[in-house]
């Protein structure tokens, strides 16, 4: 986290990028703090929610569900860290573009993999630890429409890989992701819709789980810790659907492009609040 602060005040300001948005040195670094400040407090929130979710784990050793919610707290230590190691790299991949033009397309495509990696791993144990708590229930009503199942996944998958290749051959740049179409479509869209859908279904087991279990404040804390994934889920497809039309959204004039950073801003605190409040409900239960 100071990593990220200390690099996004100390790179160089590209002059180009002054020259485009009229901004004076100081005036960019304070629309710098207007972003940091708010996204360190999100950084503190995910890390207080999963310390949380990690102590109460801790206080039901021995229980049946341990194994369940300890995965579920792996999930969510891996979104916690991946926050600041994804703005680190997002940081550095600014500060390459500047410097050393020639590296940013291997550095957008590192970005890119890692991002990939921490949300497929951090979704790896989610889903294991919703299916392992829903199994426990005695009532497993688990069914959905063949319609509605699919649905999700072939809108996701159709308007994601419209997104890429709509630009045509050849014009890997306006993208975001340096890499030939193909290399896209089977390497990152591919990966991230399954992703996405693993983890609509982990929200969804654990919804089922909230309603089938006994206790007004162990319901209202995983009703909180479904909602705030599922906040979470919709912020990583915004994310790359916004990553897609990178080229396109720095074209728009600074007034816009805050609105939607700050938009982005208040989508994550809302969904690790949600989280950490859910974490804290459980928390309390122990220390009641």
């Amino acid at each position: 986290m100071a990593s990220y602060i200390a690099l996004t005040f100390i790179r160089p300001i590209d002059p180009k990028v002054l020259a485009k948005y009229n901004l004076s040195p100081n005036g960019l670094r304070l629309l710098n703090l207007t972003v940091v400040l708010p996204i360190t407090a999100i950084y503190l929130s995910a890390l207080y929610g999963f310390l949380r979710f990690y102590d109460y784990t801790i206080k039901i050793r021995g229980a049946k569900e341990e194994q369940y919610f300890d995965s579920l707290s792996r999930g969510l230590m891996v979104l916690a860290f991946s926050l600041p190691i994804t703005s680190i790299i997002g940081a550095t991949s600014s500060y390459i573009k500047f410097k050393y033009p020639d590296s940013l397309a291997l550095t957008v495509t590192v970005q890119n993999y890692i991002s990939l990696i921490l949300s497929g791993t951090a979704i790896y144990f989610i889903s294991r630890g919703a299916q392992g708590l829903f199994s426990t229930l005695r009532n497993k009503n688990h069914r959905l429409h063949p319609a509605i199942a699919l649905a999700g996944p072939i809108a996701l998958a159709s308007v994601y890989t419209w997104l890429i290749t709509s630009h045509g051959p050849g014009h890997t740049t306006d993208r975001g992701y340096y890499l030939p179409e193909w290399l896209e479509v089977f390497t990152l869209a591919i990966p991230y819709t399954f992703i996405w859908c693993a983890g609509f279904g982990s929200i969804i087991l654990l919804w089922k789980y909230k309603n089938g279990v006994k206790g007004i404040i162990y319901r209202r804390a995983f009703d909180n810790l479904s909602k705030g994934l599922g906040v979470i889920i919709l912020m990583s497809i915004l994310i790359q659907f916004i990553t897609t039309l990178s080229e396109r959204l720095s074209r728009l004039d600074l007034t816009p492009l805050l609105l939607i950073v700050y938009l982005l801003i208040l989508l994550y605190a809302v969904g690790y609040g949600l989280v950490a409040r859910g974490a804290n409900r459980l928390k309390g239960i122990e220390e009641a």
